[in-house]
């Protein structure tokens, strides 16, 4: 629950300080930016953000090295044949093609899908974000279209993560009647 909690704080934060970024022009990224000039303040907000999530993330990994209940659990978040076959049941049900849903196992492939896609995310964002942070390091040793496309690819992440989270999880965690 620390865990996710610390992800629920940081990632709105990190989602509006980063979108105002790159659209300072907007008019809800106005109220962050009207001290930016003097104190940097949507910068400071986001790498503040980013340090709370990467935290809550490590957090996560170092529970799940040495907790042999975590490994355990972990097993269950593989993906597997099952689960292919299951969402191809499950899109056999919602077609009309079969009577029931199939059960997947501790883990539906969805949740699988959404708990990977996010650790990947977190991957792809940190490593992108700390060579855009410390941009003249990686410059030194990295060619220069390295900031460029760590740009394209933080910025498309960033569109892709919230929409993750507002479509996808919270419909099966919030809205989904089962639920």
């Amino acid at each position: 629950r620390w865990q996710h909690g610390l992800v629920m704080l940081s990632f709105p934060l990190l989602v509006y300080t980063g979108f105002a970024l790159k659209y300072p022009q907007s008019w809800w990224a106005a109220p962050l930016l009207r001290w930016e000039a003097r104190l940097g303040l949507r910068g400071a907000i986001h790498r503040a953000a980013a340090i709370v999530m990467v935290v809550g993330v490590v957090w996560h990994l170092i529970e799940l090295v040495t907790s042999p209940r975590l490994r355990a659990c972990m097993r269950h978040m593989l993906p597997s044949v099952r689960d292919a076959r299951v969402a191809l049941g499950t899109v056999a049900y919602y077609v009309g093609l079969a009577t029931h849903a199939p059960h997947g196992g501790t883990f539906n492939y969805a949740e699988k899908a959404e708990y990977w896609a996010f650790m990947w995310g977190t991957a792809v964002m940190t490593l992108t974000g700390f060579l855009l942070w410390f941009e003249n390091t990686p410059l030194s040793y990295l060619p220069s279209w390295v900031p460029d496309v760590a740009t394209a690819l933080h910025f498309y992440d960033a569109i892709l993560g919230p929409l993750a989270i507002l479509v996808w999880h919270f419909y099966w965690v919030i809205f989904d009647p089962d639920v």
